[in-house]
């Protein structure tokens, strides 16, 4: 989730019935690339108008930037050789 009505993600992690799916709930997402998605650009972070998210997903930056979003790339390079991005880097509390 980027913001309260839009997502990203990868279309082709999902079968034919489920990107219907998710075009109808979501029409304006915003789709990443395989690319991005192996620099595990979708494991971003966003507080609706901030996008954090690894530096190597250029692709996706672009694509988010274009929507209005402000980037924040950053140097996971360590994080990631254990599998890791920017939400693993999170923590939510709750009230």
């Amino acid at each position: 989730m980027l913001d309260d009505r839009t997502v990203a993600y990868l279309p082709e992690a999902f079968s034919a019935g489920s990107r219907q799916v998710l075009h109808r709930l979501f029409p304006d997402a915003v789709r990443a690339t395989p690319a991005d998605a192996a620099w595990l650009g979708l494991n971003a972070v966003s507080d609706g108008r901030h996008v954090v998210l690894p530096e190597q997903a250029t692709g996706l930056a672009s694509a988010l930037r274009d929507r209005g979003y402000e980037t924040i790339g950053v140097n996971l390079s360590e994080l990631r050789k254990a599998g890791g991005g920017p939400k693993c880097c999170t923590l939510e509390v709750r009230g």
